[in-house]
């Protein structure tokens, strides 16, 4: 493998090693090692040396010459460090967001201990992606989404009871069984009417858009997967979800998929100032997924 690819996979290994260290260590002070500022220390220490560790493993295994493991080495140091010490989405006492830094390149969601940053905070989950809350667009496009609540509340259950409702009740035609025509042509129409009934209950407002005030709310959070997520986010996935429980079976998976974006993208362009595309993107494809399964 080439340096710059060896490079990746052992500073990949040494962010996630040297996290998890220092969070089971530290863990805001509910670790092994207690809540001081030395514990903190420790912490973030021994996050460097486990991230230096994991990029030295990585590198032996790829087969790097000497060079590039000491330079891999060095920098699993640096990245476990950083990602021990560092924070990013951050909210209160109340769980409302504050503020999130997105120079960090950490993922996690912190309680501010409002010791003035001289000691990083109590970590209550984790986003997939490290812009989770931050305007996608309009007139506050690239601003952390100030005063939502990070809620303690997953919503898992509550996203299949309507992948249930919504593309798990959309009629599917058998391809095994063999039919009449008149009866073929009956449930493709069957078929077609509750694809069509889908599209309008996922409208703005409607059913199946659950990131409005009186349901989840645009940017507060929840847990979804394992990660936290926003309202809107948690909507694309939906979307998603609901498309793919509702793909007729004639059709491919890819092509389903693209026409799902294509359409997400017609409404979010007609309905927003300003497109935010790249963020649906990532939930619907990973909705759509997940659907499959």
């Amino acid at each position: 493998m080439s340096g710059g690819g060896s490079g990746c996979a052992a500073g990949a290994a040494a962010g996630v090693i040297g996290e998890l260290t220092s969070d089971s260590l530290y863990q805001g002070g509910n670790g092994n090692l207690g809540n001081t500022n030395q514990a903190r220390q420790i912490a973030v220490v021994a996050g460097g040396l486990s991230g230096a560790a994991a990029s030295l493993f990585t590198s032996i295994a790829i087969g790097d010459d000497d060079s590039k493991v000491a330079k891999n080495v060095y920098a699993g140091n640096f990245v476990g460090t950083n990602a021990a010490a560092n924070n990013s989405t951050l909210v209160d006492k109340n769980r409302k967001i504050i503020d999130v830094d997105l120079t960090d390149e950490d993922t996690g969601v912190y309680i501010d201990n409002q010791d003035g940053g001289s000691r990083k905070d109590t970590r209550i989950g984790k986003t997939e992606f490290i812009d989770e809350f931050i305007y996608p667009d309009g007139k506050f496009k690239g601003l952390p989404t100030i005063g939502y609540k990070i809620t303690d509340q997953s919503i898992n259950d509550y996203i299949k009871k309507l992948g249930n409702e919504g593309g798990g009740s959309v009629h599917q035609i058998n391809p095994i069984k063999s039919l009449a025509p008149s009866q073929a042509v009956s449930e493709a129409l069957q078929t077609y009417g509750d694809l069509k009934q889908l599209a309008a209950d996922s409208h703005v407002g409607q059913k199946f858009d659950i990131k409005t005030p009186d349901k989840l709310g645009y940017y507060n959070g929840y847990e979804l997967n394992g990660y936290i997520v926003s309202g809107r986010s948690a909507g694309n996935y939906l979307a998603g979800y609901n498309a793919s429980l509702a793909k007729p079976w004639m059709l491919s998976d890819k092509f389903w998929l693209n026409e799902t974006l294509t359409r997400a993208g017609a409404l979010h362009n007609s309905g927003n100032a300003g497109s935010e595309i790249p963020y649906s993107i990532r939930q619907i494809t990973t909705g759509y997924k997940n659907g499959k399964q």
